[in-house]
């Protein structure tokens, strides 16, 4: 592309509407490219612009379920490089932050934060859970969070124990995805009652008692 970018003048004398609205698209992707080590340098000044008095972000992506959460997280996963270099680290993914193969440590503050009498309780890892909370108060100034899990949105959570594991020390930001409710009954009526044997990840999963009180 950057070679045809220093050939594509006068490719031909007359070019047809076809040809002039392709050599538009292309010198727009040409400019697009000659612009990205700048529009990279600038997101990075931009990030860590933060002044003292400024309080770093943790933007908290709750889901619900079954509105592109696995989408996001696997893209937060591959690009978890290049959002370190804007000062945000995605916690679940980030192993220089915190090493955990077993659980997401996102999904273990949900797990743990639900009444003792719910079934997600047992589900918490109390010494990942007091590891996470230490790494968090251990990172020094300016860094911005980003985490996300789907779980966040079970009634048996308890939002302000959740929020009093990043707050005061970061400014808590909760991101809602909205899925209009007849396509999102749908996709979630599949995903609890597969019997296919290649869907263990989406294996039928058991609602806590606050969901099955609604039902």
């Amino acid at each position: 592309l950057n070679l045809m970018c220093g050939r594509s003048k006068g490719v031909m004398k007359h070019p047809s509407k076809l040809l002039l609205l392709a050599l538009f698209l292309l010198s727009t992707a040409c400019h697009v490219i000659q612009g990205q080590d700048y529009e990279i340098h600038n997101h990075t000044r931009n990030a860590n612009a933060l002044t003292k008095g400024d309080k770093p972000v943790a933007l908290l992506h709750v889901g619900p379920h079954k509105t592109g959460t696995t989408a996001i997280q696997s893209v937060t996963e591959i690009f978890v490089h290049s959002f370190r270099q804007d000062s945000y680290i995605v916690v679940d993914y980030d192993h220089n932050f915190m090493q955990s193969n077993s659980y997401h440590p996102t999904l273990n503050v949900a797990m743990c934060n639900c009444p003792a009498n719910e079934h997600f309780t047992s589900l918490c890892d109390k010494k990942l859970l007091l590891e996470t909370k230490h790494r968090l108060q251990m990172l020094q100034p300016g860094w911005n969070l980003l985490l996300s899990h789907e779980s966040m949105d079970r009634q048996c959570v308890d939002v302000a124990k959740v929020r009093s594991v990043l707050y005061p020390k970061w400014d808590v930001k909760v991101v809602v995805a909205y899925r209009r409710f007849y396509q999102w009954v749908v996709s979630y009526y599949k995903q609890t009652h597969r019997t296919d044997i290649d869907s263990t990840h989406h294996a039928k999963k058991k609602p806590c008692l606050a969901d099955q009180k609604e039902g």
